[in-house]
């Protein structure tokens, strides 16, 4: 505990870094090349027939997926020839928040709001762009733009909490 109080960073490391791997580590824990087409729409369950039988870890991620997530294979990463529960830009943004919680954890300080707004800029500026022309992102700028806007998330969650703490004292 350092002199701003009890600080949640270290638990919100673990956690969603755990989150993260699952992410990541789903694809292999299925048989290669049965987890692909699986687009759908964003808050509707649309392969749910695809996860029965899964291991109970495979099955929740890509459940949450699922419902949470287009999931459109071309904006998907593949690994182990199976498409990851999500799509590369909540991939990016499920890696980028535990990665701010661990730098906040190791180095505490309170970022400034316009650091914090400037990391996810270019992620809304991608996805913005892409919604409203022809552009095209790819599936590696939107990982790197969801990394940045995850760890600005994370950095944001600590300032309000910071924030709330100060209000308390």
């Amino acid at each position: 505990m350092d002199d701003r109080g009890p600080r949640p960073e270290r638990t919100l490391f673990i956690l969603l870094g755990l989150l993260a791997a699952g992410i990541f580590l789903a694809p292999f824990l299925n048989e290669s090349g049965t987890l692909t087409g699986l687009d759908g729409q964003t808050g509707v369950v649309n392969n749910a027939d695809t996860w029965e039988g899964m291991d109970p870890l495979s099955y929740a991620l890509y459940y949450a997926g699922d419902l949470f997530c287009h999931q459109k294979e071309a904006r998907s990463l593949i690994l182990n020839d199976n498409q990851m529960p999500v799509c590369a830009r909540d991939a990016g943004l499920f890696l980028g928040a535990p990665l701010g919680f661990l730098f906040l954890w190791l180095y505490p300080r309170n970022v400034p709001w316009a650091i914090i707004i400037l990391m996810a800029v270019p992620m809304v500026l991608d996805g913005s762009i892409q919604l409203v022309t022809e552009y095209e992102s790819n599936n590696t700028m939107r990982l790197l733009t969801g990394t940045g806007a995850g760890a600005a998330l994370a950095f944001g969650m600590i300032r309000i909490f910071d924030d709330f703490m100060n209000v308390r004292r």
